[in-house]
C-alpha cells in the first residue's frame, strides 16, 4: 500500500497550503536541528540536501520564505520514532493562496503535481501535510463548502500522481484567526470557526486522510501566524498523526 514505510527508504513528504506551512516563526528561537536523515528537496530544481532553516526558501525576498514552519519539527518528529529510515521534505507552500489555487487547474496544483512527480526520483512519497484555510475564511461561500471541494481536491492530486492509497494530514488554522478582524481589507476571517470546523470533519469520511488541531497555539502578534513554539507543537502533531495514517 502506499504510503508504507519499509526498510530504509526515502520518506517523501510533500509540504501544502499558505503561509503558516511556509513558516513564519521566529529564526532565533528554534534550535536549527541537522541530520543527514532528514532531507530537503529543492522545488525549483529537485536537488536533494541536508534540511536546515528556513525551510521554505522562496525567490521572493519576503518574511514568510525566511522562517520556521512544522515542516522540521514534522521530521524530527518521525525520526525520534523511526530513526531506521530518511526523511525528504518538500515544501510547496504559497503565502495568501486559496484552496481553488490548489485545486485542479489552479496554478498551485499544477505545479505541485509537477514537482511530487519529479521528487519520487528521491525516494516513496509517503504523505502529504496540509495546512491553508485562512483564505478560505473571508466568505461563507468558501467556507461552508470547503470540506466538499478538498475532498475534490484530494481525489484529483491522487490521480494525478497515480497513488489512490496517498495519506493527507489537515492541520487546523490558528484559533486566534477566529476573532482577527484586521487582515483580508479590514473584513478579517469571520468565517474561521466553520473552516476549522470543515477541516475537523474531513476524517469522518475517509481512513487515509488525518486532521491535526491548533488548540493551545498562538501567533507571532498578528493574529494570523504561528510561533516558533506553536509550529513546532504543530509539527510534532503532524508526524504522531501520519505515523498513524501511514501505518508507521
Amino acid at each position: 500500500m502506499n504510503g508504507k514505510i519499509e526498510k530504509g527508504p526515502v520518506c517523501v513528504f510533500p509540504l501544502l497550503g499558505q503561509s503558516n506551512m511556509e513558516g513564519v516563526g521566529e529564526l532565533a528561537e528554534f534550535d536549527n536541528y541537522q541530520d543527514e536523515r532528514l532531507l530537503r528537496i529543492d522545488p525549483f530544481d529537485n536537488a536533494i540536501e541536508i534540511a536546515y532553516e528556513p525551510l521554505h526558501r522562496g525567490k521572493r525576498n519576503d518574511r514568510s520564505s525566511q522562517c520556521v514552519g512544522p515542516g522540521m519539527p514534522f521530521g524530527r518528529g518521525i525520526l525520534d520514532r523511526r530513526p531506521d529510515v530518511k526523511v525528504a521534505l518538500l515544501n510547496l507552500a504559497a503565502g495568501g493562496t486559496s484552496l481553488a489555487q490548489w485545486s485542479k487547474g489552479g496554478t498551485c496544483y499544477e505545479r505541485a503535481v509537477e514537482k511530487i512527480r519529479a521528487a519520487k526520483s528521491h525516494g516513496c512519497i509517503t504523505g502529504v501535510l496540509w495546512h491553508q484555510g485562512e483564505s478560505d475564511s473571508v466568505l461563507p461561500a468558501d467556507a461552508e463548502t470547503y470540506k466538499d471541494r478538498f475532498c475534490q481536491m484530494l481525489f484529483d492530486l491522487r490521480d494525478s500522481l497515480g497513488l489512490p492509497d496517498l495519506p493527507i494530514v489537515a492541520g487546523q488554522v490558528g484559533p486566534f484567526v477566529e476573532t482577527n478582524t484586521e487582515w483580508a481589507n479590514g473584513r478579517g476571517f469571520p468565517c474561521a470557526k466553520i473552516v476549522n470546523q470543515q477541516i475537523m470533519s474531513l476524517a469522518d469520511d475517509s481512513e487515509r486522510i488525518g486532521v491535526i488541531s491548533s488548540e493551545g497555539t498562538g501567533d507571532i502578534g498578528d493574529g494570523l501566524h504561528l510561533d516558533t513554539k506553536s509550529q513546532i507543537m504543530m509539527g510534532q502533531r503532524y508526524a504522531r498523526e501520519m505515523m498513524r495514517l501511514a501505518g508507521i
